[in-house]
C-alpha cells in the first residue's frame, strides 16, 4: 500500500514539473517596442515576429532586438490591425 501510494505521488509530481516547460518573457518601450498595446502578431517563414501595434507602427522582432516601421517608413497608418505575408 505504501509504495503504491509512493508511485501515485511521483506521478502526480511528475505532471508538475512538465508545467514548468514554458518561459514566458515581456517586452516593453524600454526594450524597443514601439508601442505596448499590441493588435496583431505574425511570424514570417525567416523566424522575424511582426508586431501590429495600437498608434505605434509595426514592429520587427528577430529574437534579441525591435526595429520600428511607421508613417515614415512607408506604413500607411501608425494603427496596424493585421499582418501578413505577401
Amino acid at each position: 500500500m505504501v509504495a503504491k501510494l509512493f508511485f501515485f505521488t511521483l506521478f502526480l509530481l511528475t505532471f508538475q514539473a512538465r508545467g514548468q516547460l514554458f518561459h514566458y518573457e515581456k517586452f516593453d518601450i524600454e526594450d524597443g517596442l514601439s508601442q505596448i498595446n499590441v493588435n496583431t502578431l505574425f511570424e514570417d517563414s525567416n523566424g522575424f515576429l511582426w508586431i501590429g501595434t495600437q498608434g505605434g507602427g509595426i514592429n520587427r522582432f528577430d529574437g534579441k532586438d525591435f526595429v520600428a516601421y511607421n508613417e515614415k517608413d512607408g506604413i500607411p497608418g501608425e494603427l496596424v490591425t493585421s499582418v501578413t505575408a505577401g
